[in-house]
């Protein structure tokens, strides 16, 4: 969704950043008990992204290891989820 909607509004300049996490320690997640980043992180590292001009930002560690697993193999990162969170 984020790519269409930048390539859609690419001809008028307009940025559209892509802000990506897993999950922040908030009211909405309250019986998450994986890893939750500090919420005021997020605007935080997204500004950063800003102002180095990135169109992706990604703020926690759980989330840029997702994100570097998606052109491997999955069976590789459903061993590595699976261990991760203990479950077989």
């Amino acid at each position: 969704m984020t790519n269409g909607v930048r390539l859609e509004l690419a001809a008028q300049d307009t940025l559209v950043q892509g802000v990506l996490l897993g999950a922040a320690n908030t009211d909405i997640a309250p019986g998450y008990d994986g890893p939750k980043i500090n919420p005021r992180e997020v605007p935080r590292l997204s500004l950063d992204g800003l102002a180095a001009g990135s169109i992706e930002v990604i703020v926690d560690n759980w989330t840029a290891m997702v994100k570097a697993s998606l052109a491997g193999d999955p069976a590789s990162f459903y061993a590595q989820i699976t261990e991760l969170l203990g479950t077989n």
